[in-house]
């Protein structure tokens, strides 16, 4: 892991910074690494630290969680689902949400680590029927960064490189249902290094 660091220049909205704390906090707890990845990623950088305009903001909340087998990953679930603060959801395997008040968000914890096999692959239990792709998450955890917040918050989030070699592999595997992804390796690139400079998406 690197030991670069970001710092927030505005807060974090409350319940993005409760769902944050909740992960990090249960995850530590337990001894496994946890980081965000994806758009929320993306948007924790440019928005909060940079202070850019996203116009496209991300309505859910995807963490890489690396264990060494599926009883350490439910180990960690169920901290979670234990909480008043999340439920689970019985179609998908890797997804929980949170809730309060009436409003929800979607949370995925993609492990990977240990448990793949093959290498760059897992297949939840017990039937092994629901795959997912797990290629690039150890390149982009060994390079992810702390992101500190005002709030006394500190968690490991991914690089803007690793955002985009993770999106790279997601619109590999699935084309036509990830033309988004396109869109954000394309913002990265043109908007990576600009930090005071306003951007929109």
């Amino acid at each position: 892991m690197t030991n670069i660091s970001l710092k927030t220049r505005k807060p974090i909205p409350e319940h993005i910074r409760e769902i944050l704390s909740a992960v990090f906090d249960a995850s530590a707890g337990l001894e496994i690494k946890a980081f965000v990845v994806g758009a929320a990623a993306r948007d924790l950088i440019f928005e909060y630290v940079y202070d850019a305009q996203i116009k496209r903001a991300t309505e859910d909340i995807d963490f890489g969680i690396a264990v060494e087998s599926w009883t350490q990953y439910e180990r960690l679930k169920n901290a979670l689902l234990e909480t008043d603060k999340f439920a689970d959801d019985v179609k998908n395997a890797q997804r929980i949400w949170w809730k309060k008040s009436g409003a929800e968000m979607k949370i995925d914890l993609v492990p990977f680590g240990g448990l793949e096999s093959p290498a760059g692959q897992i297949a939840f239990p017990p039937e092994g029927d629901f795959v997912m792709n797990t290629v690039g998450f150890e390149e982009a955890f060994a390079n992810s960064i702390l992101l500190e917040t005002d709030e006394n918050l500190t968690g490991r989030i991914a690089s803007l490189a690793g955002i985009a070699l993770l999106k790279f592999v997601a619109y590999n595997d699935r084309p036509q249902a990830r033309r988004r992804d396109v869109q954000d390796i394309l913002f990265i690139a043109k908007n990576s290094g600009r930090g005071q400079r306003r951007s929109a998406l």
